[in-house]
């Protein structure tokens, strides 16, 4: 993770990193289900389902793979487009929902895996919540996990992001946790459109 982070160019992120579907998603917002949840409304389901607590609700609601069928099968071509393509959309629903909360309270969560196929390409997956102190949070001590799967010389990992600092996201403070394969991260106020 560290590695895909250090050799990944995250500057200048746009809408045009976003695929048309999640641009749709991060246009049409969010909004808060009965139980309080905060979720991305186009991809609310059309009947209500029964989660065990707020956290289950968001993060099933919000959770998506990344769209990455249309990328390069190598590694060296691949990995860059696909972190690209995850920051961009994490930021801009984490923008969208400052917009539409008035707060920082909702955070976004990257994770990138080997596919369990011959291929073995790389995939990722993004989800949303909102850490609330009547619910667990989702990953209990993120800066501490230090392997989330492994695979050869790249480890699978995850990335929570969220809205804390102003300053453009550079590579270089996301893993200053030493050899941390997650690696909390301030997310861009900004993108260009």
């Amino acid at each position: 993770m560290r590695e895909i982070l250090r050799t990944t160019e995250i500057t200048n992120l746009s809408d045009q990193d976003i695929p048309p579907m999640f641009r749709e998603v991060v246009e049409r917002g969010w909004s808060v289900t009965a139980a309080g949840g905060r979720v991305l409304t186009d991809l609310r389901p059309e009947t209500s389902g029964t989660y065990v607590d707020r956290l289950a609700e968001e993060t099933t609601i919000n959770g998506r793979g990344m769209t990455d069928y249309d990328l390069p099968a190598a590694p060296s071509e691949r990995t860059p487009l696909l972190v690209r393509r995850c920051l961009a959309y994490a930021c801009a629903c984490l923008r969208k929902a400052q917009e539409e909360f008035r707060d920082t309270q909702v955070k976004a969560y990257v994770s990138l895996s080997f596919a369990d196929t011959e291929e073995g390409l790389l995939t990722s997956n993004v989800t949303f919540c909102t850490p609330l102190p009547d619910v667990r949070p989702y990953i209990p001590n993120l800066e501490a996990v230090t392997d989330a799967g492994r695979r050869g010389d790249l480890a699978g990992g995850l990335l929570g992001l969220g809205d804390e600092d102003d300053d453009p996201v550079t590579a270089a403070p996301w893993c200053s946790t030493g050899h941390a394969r997650s690696c909390p991260a301030p997310c861009p106020t900004r993108t260009r459109p």
